[in-house]
């Protein structure tokens, strides 16, 4: 089975610290429903997330089993999780069909044996579905980085099926794909149900997803939870990342009706709508250097090459990590614009480009905040934008951020305020 694999382009620098705005409202959904979140950790790590959990309002679906020094150096802590979890299912009411044991950095150096741990789990507690997920930023230069390993143990819960439904799962989008998105108005007209964790109202909804017939695997970290279901369930996938190419979106949909046996709506309005919508903002914009962040795009170097085959004026991308199937279109900026720099994000040498790109558009905070941009494209919203939808609310948003300076005293206040 292949797996997902990425590259670092630079080692490790020093960098400025972004302070990223607050996005987290505490009403939104965090987690699986009908799920229950146990921390094993040391104090430190342990009072971070339990912070955390409190300004999303969601420490009443987590509980933290604090590890000491001598539990470290026995090594018997994992002897305490089974009976953290058994606590948990005594006094939460209604019990949790799934519960998640998320790890941090010190469980890599200890080595546990996770498969060992699930399997006396799952045989401790029959009813309830587990799985070990790892918050450990030390590792999130490794193949694979944290948030693909937390997509494949998620999805490790599903159950395998012998029926096959007619819907089609998205993995790897967190947070959800927005409604607004053509993308679920074509696949009603082919017959097909959109499921996403999201929208599961509970946990049999979640279970549900391993009937499905296939998996869209719309970001590069959800490519090894989808490999490991096809493998696992049976469960066939179509990768097709988010996109802001009318053809390569229009292929998807075009694989989408092939891989499901159904018939593919026309497009033509959707294009055509697309096209002007580019136009347009490329004729406001015209020459304004534009930044091409990490934080404002999965796929920075995908979106970057795109603005630039439209005809915009692309200067900086920010990146670092690298999906291997986002190489190519690194080798053709490399190729094609060797005049666009490409730097790791909070990278110090932003603070020198800051004079020369003042007057530039910045797609995605960070970037923004540190150059001192003059005008930014920000994604507050708590969604993820698909298909031609993506293109005009992209295009909307550039036009729009070219008509006002950005104001980062406001957005932090206002995410302060959403914190709380």
């Amino acid at each position: 089975m292949n797996k997902t694999k990425s590259c670092c382009l630079f080692e490790d620098q020093l960098e400025f610290f972004s302070p990223m705005p607050h996005r987290i409202k505490g009403t939104e959904r965090d987690g699986l429903p009908e799920s229950f979140d146990l921390h094993v950790a040391p104090s430190a790590c342990g009072r971070r997330m339990a912070i955390g959990s409190y300004q999303r309002n969601s420490r009443n679906r987590r509980a933290h089993l604090y590890i000491s020094e001598s539990d470290i150096v026995s090594g018997c802590y994992e002897d305490l999780v089974p009976e953290a979890v058994a606590q948990i299912l005594a006094t939460v009411k209604p019990a949790p069909r799934a519960i998640s044991v998320i790890v941090t950095c010190i469980d890599d150096l200890l080595g546990t044996d996770h498969e060992a741990l699930l399997m006396l789990l799952q045989k401790s507690f029959p009813e309830t579905h587990f799985c070990i997920r790892r918050v450990d930023p030390i590792r999130r230069h490794t193949a694979p980085p944290p948030p693909v390993n937390m997509q494949v143990s998620m999805f490790s819960m599903l159950d395998p099926s012998t029926v096959r439904e007619d819907a089609i799962n998205l993995i790897g989008n967190m947070p959800p794909i927005v409604k607004d998105s053509e993308l679920f108005s074509l696949a009603g007209e082919m017959g097909l149900q959109v499921r996403q964790i999201d929208d599961c109202a509970t946990f049999d909804d979640f279970l549900a997803m391993s009937r499905s017939r296939l998996n869209l695997v719309t970001t590069p970290i959800g490519l090894a939870a989808a490999q490991e279901m096809e493998q696992r369930l049976g469960l066939p996938y179509l990768y097709a990342p988010g996109t802001y190419r009318i053809e390569k979106i229009s292929a998807a949909y075009q694989a989408i009706a092939e891989r499901t046996g159904k018939a593919l709506p026309d497009l033509s309005s959707y294009q055509e709508t697309a096209r002007r919508e580019i136009a347009a903002a490329r004729a406001r914009l015209g020459d304004t250097p534009i930044v091409v962040d990490s934080s404002g795009d999965f796929r920075p170097l995908s979106l970057a090459r795109t603005l630039l085959e439209y005809g915009f004026c692309v200067r900086l991308v920010t990146e670092n990590l690298i999906f291997d199937g986002d190489l190519t279109d690194y080798h053709w900026l490399r190729e094609n614009h060797p005049e666009v720099e490409i730097l790791p994000p909070n990278s110090a040498e932003l603070d020198r480009r800051s004079e020369e790109l003042a007057g530039c558009l910045c797609i995605g905070f960070s970037s923004a905040y540190l150059l001192n941009a003059k005008h930014l494209v920000d994604f507050p919203d708590l969604f993820f934008f698909y298909g031609f939808h993506a293109v005009h609310v992209l295009m909307e948003r550039m036009i729009a951020a070219c008509d006002c300076e950005a104001d980062f005293g406001k957005i932090m206040r206002e995410s302060e305020g959403m914190a709380k």
